[in-house]
């Protein structure tokens, strides 16, 4: 990749002639335009403008965030060019087209040069680098969020990657892509919450133990009070077909067993493990009215998955009211025929 570089515009007599601003179509505003990159405030020299409905920015500002995309000024025809992977884009200042090898970009307003700064408009950024841009009119701020935030890369190998089909305006998934050594399949039915507090993980792991790896997908589909829920999608590399993965509820089916009791001073809460393991907590309750208790314990509200020593491990909470968690399970998967089943359990009481 070119390394990138800017030369300087400033010439007195190349100036004058190239300022294509008509300050005229500039729409007034009360407040300066910000640039707001993957969470962080841009400074620029030159401030971005409106024009004619369209937001013009200074592209070197922009791009000297993004490490991926060289940017290059060709004195002799008044043009920038840009690089991006094998793809160089020619615009010229004063056109409303920009073109490459392989495609051509139509720009709403042209692209001007105003205090020795090439200002292009906003949307024809998106399109060419693949970022995601929005306009808030309230702050006055341009919010880009580049391509790499949304893209989870498995340590084990940087060739397997997990990115979103698209992003709704909370930050959340809708959609997601695995691609593994340049391959990609679609799973349109996976979608996750808020990339920030909760980006998608992706590993390249053996966990059926036939000395071939698996690409394993972990996120959060939903959260909030009394509420986690994670997910997990293993999948087979040579073919992108998902390996089933025991649900919750049918491990819990099988192995476990559990009751709450009601008494008129305490609540006993009974947990049974299929290997013999029994845990009875006794919680202090003298009021009238327990309904509010459910009658065994649930493990369904809050669920994370992870590997820990080559295994897929599951912890659950349980709880026998919205409110009231009183224990963890710990569920160990092993590969057994065609899917991963609960081969070990061990329950946890809250103290």
């Amino acid at each position: 990749m070119e390394k990138k570089k800017w030369v300087s515009l400033l010439s007195s007599g190349v100036m004058a002639a190239l300022i294509t601003c008509n300050f005229s179509s500039v729409e007034a505003s009360n407040k300066e335009i910000q640039i707001n990159i993957d969470n962080q405030t841009v400074s620029t020299d030159v401030k971005p403008i409106i024009v004619n409905g369209t937001t013009l920015v200074p592209i070197s500002a922009i791009l000297n965030k993004f490490q991926n995309i060289g940017l290059m000024w060709d004195d002799k025809s008044k043009s920038i060019i840009v690089s991006k992977n094998n793809e160089k884009i020619n615009l010229k200042i004063g056109s409303t087209v920009a073109t490459s090898s392989n495609r051509t970009y139509k720009l709403n307003e042209p692209a001007q040069l105003i205090q020795s700064r090439v200002m292009v408009p906003i949307r024809f950024f998106a399109e060419f680098s693949g970022a995601e841009v929005n306009w808030n009119k309230l702050d006055s701020t341009v919010y880009i969020k580049s391509p790499e935030q949304y893209v989870s890369i498995a340590p084990e190998n940087k060739n397997v990657k997990l990115y979103p089909m698209k992003v709704d305006k909370y930050g959340g998934y809708i959609g997601m892509i695995v691609e593994i050594e340049g391959k990609k399949q679609q799973f349109n039915d996976w979608s996750s919450i808020d990339y920030i507090r909760y980006k998608p993980v992706v590993q390249y792991v053996d966990l059926t133990n036939d000395g071939k790896k698996e690409v394993v997908v972990f996120y959060t589909e939903a959260t909030g009070t009394g509420m986690h829920l994670g997910k997990v999608h293993i999948i087979n590399p040579t073919n992108f077909k998902e390996l089933k993965v025991e649900s919750l509820d049918e491990s819990i089916k099988k192995h476990i067993q559990s009751k709450v009791e009601k008494y008129d001073d305490r609540v006993e809460v009974k947990v049974t493990v299929d290997n013999g393991f029994e845990s009875v907590k006794k919680i202090a309750d003298d009021t009238n009215n327990k309904d509010y208790y459910n009658d065994k314990v649930g493990f369904g509200a809050v669920i994370y998955y992870k590997i820990e020593n080559g295994k897929l491990i599951a912890t659950a909470a349980g709880s026998i009211s919205p409110a009231a968690f009183v224990g963890e399970l710990k569920i160990t998967y092993g590969f057994q025929g065609d899917q991963f089943v609960a081969e070990k359990l061990e329950y946890t009481e809250y103290k």
